[in-house]
């Protein structure tokens, strides 16, 4: 994340006087994340800021703009997310402009609770995680929006899958990696497109933008929402268990009982608030190969400071093992 410079910590200051606290640092982000985070001094709310970047940027802060409305639409409906807090206008986030492009913040709630450990885990908070995504795709299938969000002034996806990927397709230097983007697209514009299984989801829900107070999992980060498959936010909760624990994201699958444990409790706390149809899990493959490359593509510097992990990981883009062959769900 891009260092924030004072002047423009000065004006978010100063748009959000009314809270009458001065920002100190709170999580000043790492590759690949989407912002860094101030904490108000004495209370507990936070300021989140992130860069879109240089040039024409009308696009991004609409962008920005439309999953905060999300954001603001879920958690007014009881989904367990981080509370946005609008600025003393009613608006959901302010933005700033200087030399180098346009920056954007917004205030939110400090979540109780921690993060929980990626080594243990208790089935009750793996359930109650299911139920939480459950909850908040049942919500989604009455917002608007599903298939996607449009620019109103040009008609160009403003939020879609199709554009995300293309995104990502472009970053990849790497023509055979490249090539894999083309090949996954293919393979999902094939998958049925209803609204009881796609819709605006949180697009990122690993165990890391999860909070847990013992009783309640609360979903954070609302940057990168986005029209996808509900299986997809699934498949992204498992990205702890199959990055590390049994494998099979970024080297072969050597525990494929405790991905299907963990695949297990969180069904089950997701189908108390849901019903997606049984036949999605049997479906999760190419959403595991959606993130395995989505990572691939956007940890550049932390994958090649390990060659063995870098090879391991490209060999698995490559050759796409079916990490669900010999897991029981």
């Amino acid at each position: 994340m891009k260092y924030v410079p004072g002047p423009i910590l000065e004006k978010f200051q100063q748009s959000y006087a009314f809270l009458e606290a001065s920002l100190v640092p709170f999580h000043l982000g790492q590759e690949g994340s989407d912002g860094v985070i101030y904490r108000f001094r004495g209370q507990d709310r936070l300021l989140k800021i992130c860069f879109l970047g240089n040039g024409q940027q009308r696009q991004a802060r609409l962008r920005f703009g439309k999953r905060l409305e999300f954001l603001a639409f879920v958690f007014e409906r009881g989904v367990p997310v981080v509370e946005p807090i609008p600025l003393a206008d009613g608006r959901l986030f302010e933005e700033v402009e200087d030399e180098s492009g346009w920056w954007v913040a917004y205030a939110m709630r400090k979540v109780q609770g921690e993060t929980v450990s990626s080594k243990v885990w208790e089935p009750v908070f793996v359930q109650q995680w299911g139920e939480t995504i459950g909850k908040l795709h049942r919500c989604t299938q009455t917002y608007p929006d599903w298939m996607k969000t449009v620019d109103p002034l040009t008609g160009e996806d403003l939020i879609s899958w199709q554009s995300e990927m293309a995104d990502f397709a472009q970053l990849v230097k790497e023509p055979e990696i490249k090539a894999q983007w083309q090949v996954l697209r293919a393979e999902l514009e094939k998958l049925p497109v209803e609204r009881d299984c796609f819709g605006l989801i949180h697009n990122d829900p690993h165990l890391w933008n999860v909070r847990w107070d013992g009783q309640q999992a609360v979903l954070l980060d609302f940057e990168t929402v986005n029209h996808h498959w509900f299986a997809f936010d699934i498949c992204c909760a498992c990205q702890h268990v199959v990055s590390g624990l049994a494998g099979g994201l970024m080297g072969p699958i050597h525990h494929p009982e405790w991905l299907g444990d963990f695949l297990r409790e969180f069904t089950q706390g997701y189908n108390r608030e849901n019903s997606l149809s049984r036949d999605w899990l049997d479906r999760l493959e190419p959403f595991f190969a959606y993130r395995r490359l989505l990572l691939y593509t956007v940890l550049p510097g932390w994958r090649k400071s390990n060659p063995v992990l870098n090879r391991a990981w490209r060999k698995m883009i490559l050759e796409r093992p079916d990490i669900l062959r010999d897991v029981y769900i």
